[in-house]
């Protein structure tokens, strides 16, 4: 891909001579003005500000019905903070599920030996 060029508006990739671009019309050699959410090579948008934070996961893990609000809201202007959110939901999750049938099991085994079962 030597002799091919990647559109910084949508992504495209055009020949290396080429003046415009060919899927939008982007004027190569007129100086431009950086743009927020430049496209990369492969058309995905990416916002400067979306980072991976733990912050975020572990918030959504304390506060999961906030983690869910946090994702609906950033999925689309900032996919990695809500991936975070989401792994918080999903360890929150995870934890609730574990706990219970490890509390259902210490019930039953209390309970099993008390009444004479086990």
């Amino acid at each position: 891909m030597e002799n091919y060029k990647g559109c910084p508006r949508c992504g495209y990739a055009n020949q290396y001579a080429a003046h415009f671009c060919a899927k939008c019309g982007f004027n190569f050699f007129q100086p431009q003005q950086p743009v927020f959410g430049a496209a990369s090579n492969y058309g995905q948008v990416e916002n400067p500000n979306d980072r991976p934070s733990f912050g975020w996961a572990f918030l959504s893990f304390l506060f999961p019905i906030i983690g869910l609000i946090l994702m609906a809201v950033w999925w689309n202007s900032t996919p990695k903070q809500a991936r975070n959110c989401l792994h918080g939901i999903v360890a929150w999750l995870i934890t609730v599920i574990l706990g219970a049938v490890l509390a259902w099991l210490i019930i039953f085994v209390i309970l099993g030996y008390s009444i004479g079962f086990a």
